[in-house]
């Protein structure tokens, strides 16, 4: 049996069926499962949603469950992880990679250019496949 109630009512061991508001609004990724852990019910109290639905056949009700517990302290926000440190690269080879870089780049600018003169006005090709599907499919616009 589903109930519709506050996000403040809601206690560890409360099956929630599903969530009030936009999905974009609480940092779940699914709606169906137990609370089982208490960070999991402070970061719903803290996500702006202010309903939600319980089903009482799969978790605890509101009168099965504990007396109110005050919400958890705020506990300290967890530290990221570092990056590891890239490997040590000489100047040298810096400059070698940059260098390389920028033959490239010039070598297909120049292309570029050089099929604009040779051919007029054209459409630049697609960089990837879901850009050819993006397109309208009237003709209008060729594919090369």
């Amino acid at each position: 049996m589903l109930k519709k109630i506050p996000v403040d009512q809601l206690r560890l061991g409360m099956h929630l069926h599903e969530l009030g508001g936009k999905w974009v609004d609480h940092p779940f990724w699914k709606t169906k499962f137990v609370l089982r852990d208490a960070r999991e019910l402070a970061q719903l109290r803290e996500s702006g949603v202010t309903e939600c639905w319980i089903d009482i056949s799969k978790g605890l009700d509101i009168a099965d469950s504990a007396p109110a517990a005050p919400a958890p302290a705020a506990a300290p926000a967890p530290v990221a992880p570092v990056a590891p440190v890239a490997e040590a690269v000489s100047m040298a080879d810096e400059l070698g990679r940059a260098a390389a870089l920028v033959r490239q780049s010039r070598q297909r600018v120049q292309s570029l250019f050089q099929e604009a003169r040779m051919a007029g006005p054209s459409m630049p090709r697609p960089a990837c496949r879901w850009s050819r599907t993006s397109r309208p499919r009237s003709g209008a616009i060729p594919v090369r």
